[in-house]
């Protein structure tokens, strides 16, 4: 009886409270799955894969911005013990899927040493396709894009804001299967300098031991040969680092993705409060015949935990396709800070959805406790009489803004934090 009078028939003639209640919460929700499930699909691009597009490669000559060609050269004597294959990597947009791909520059000479792939038979396929991309005069692609492609003969590619359109001189299989390799496109390395406007500089240069030479011992080799600021390191450390700087931005985005929560546990509290405002009456005659405050705080609690649950599965509902609606933006921002952050594809997985619908219960509970502690507390005569408005005293407004100033006092001590686990307080 009280739930039918306290709850559902206020429902009935006012839907649209509650409904934009449920609302609120669901964008508060939607924002931070949105954000969580966007941010790790980034971040999985920086990170899956570097192993495998590798290949043999147990090193990397790395440098912070890029190394010099020139840099061969000097590494010429380890070449006894090592295969070096340069490499330019860097993602530029595929018009025809709408979406980036990881453009690899290689040296066709030596990388088959470095990577395990094999040239697709068919018409026009053989050596001369090789000697093609030594020359520059187009590019090879992976089976699964040129499956995604219907087999076009040309791409193009929009690179520095500006279409690029390159023949497709083959097509190749990797050896062993990855979808690493799903949205790869391979140039000659001196093709993807050009095109990139990296003319003289490498991203990395990849080093494959010869038979017989120990890692140790190449690592050596190459450290002795290096100037200041090059680096010898393996390739799982260039995808940790990288996402070690990208968590830091993921956490950013996923901190103000909260702030639609908070708007939501503000709208929940202040549709209760009014609620319970309004229906100050019947829980004044309830308690007067009878009723139990703690069947008060129940309708109250089961009102705020509908509406909850409601919000939390629309939310995360909403938050899988505001994934994917925001996955390239998210992708682009990661991009300032880790280039080669490539498409990866958008997963919800199942603790992700219960958070969401968890955030949306304990948002709005927890929303409920100031109209639940009005609801209970109030004596039923002090309900009965009419209400009369009331403002706050002097006492009163001095602790708010002595509070507000503290607020803001603390937010300001806070950003001037040093980041704690790489992440910005």
């Amino acid at each position: 009886m009280l739930v039918r009078a306290l709850f559902l028939r206020p429902a009935r003639r006012k839907p649209w409270r509650a409904a934009l209640t449920v609302l609120g919460v669901a964008a508060g929700v939607g924002a931070v799955v949105a954000t969580v499930a966007a941010s790790r699909a980034a971040v999985a691009s920086l990170e899956e894969g570097v192993e495998e597009i590798a290949g043999r490669a147990r090193l990397e000559v790395t440098a912070a911005g890029g190394i010099d060609e020139s840099l061969l050269g000097r590494l010429r004597p380890a070449a006894a013990d090592a295969v070096l294959a340069p490499v330019i990597e860097e993602v530029a947009l595929l018009p025809q899927l709408g979406d980036t791909v990881r453009v690899l520059g290689v040296d066709p000479l030596v990388d088959l040493a470095a990577r395990d792939l094999e040239l697709v038979p068919g018409p026009g396929g053989g050596p001369e396709v090789f000697e093609r991309l030594l020359r520059g005069e187009g590019v090879l692609l992976p089976e699964p894009l040129a499956s995604r492609l219907g087999g076009a003969n040309a791409l193009v590619l929009s690179v520095r804001a500006r279409p690029e359109a390159l023949p497709v001189l083959g097509v190749l299989r990797p050896r062993a299967l990855s979808a690493a390799w799903d949205r790869v496109v391979i140039a000659d390395v001196a093709l993807a300098q050009e095109l990139f406007g990296r003319h003289g500089r490498l991203d990395r240069i990849e080093v494959v031991p010869r038979p017989g030479v120990s890692e140790a011992e190449v690592r050596a080799r190459l450290s002795a040969l290096l100037p200041g600021g090059v680096r010898v390191e393996e390739p799982a450390a260039r995808g940790a680092r990288a996402g070690r700087m990208v968590r830091a931005l993921e956490f950013n985005l996923t901190a103000l993705s909260g702030v639609s929560l908070f708007v939501g546990a503000v709208l929940v509290a202040t549709t209760l409060a009014t609620a319970v405002v309004q229906r100050r009456y019947l829980i004044a005659l309830a308690v007067s015949l009878g009723a139990q405050r703690r069947q008060i705080a129940r309708v109250v609690l089961a009102e705020a935990l509908l509406i909850g649950l409601a919000g939390g599965a629309l939310g995360v509902l909403a938050g899988r396709f505001g994934a994917q609606a925001a996955l390239s933006s998210v992708r682009a921002t990661v991009a300032t800070v880790a280039a080669d952050a490539t498409a990866a594809s958008i997963e919800l997985p199942p603790w992700l959805a219960l958070l969401g619908v968890v955030l949306g219960v304990g948002v709005s509970v927890a929303a409920a406790s100031l109209p639940l502690s009005e609801a209970v507390r109030t004596p039923p005569l002090q309900n009965l009489r009419a209400e009369r408005p009331w403002a706050l005293g002097r006492r009163a407004r001095r602790r708010a803004v002595a509070l507000s100033a503290a607020c803001a006092a603390g937010a300001f001590g806070l950003t001037r934090l040093p980041p704690l686990n790489d992440l910005p307080v």
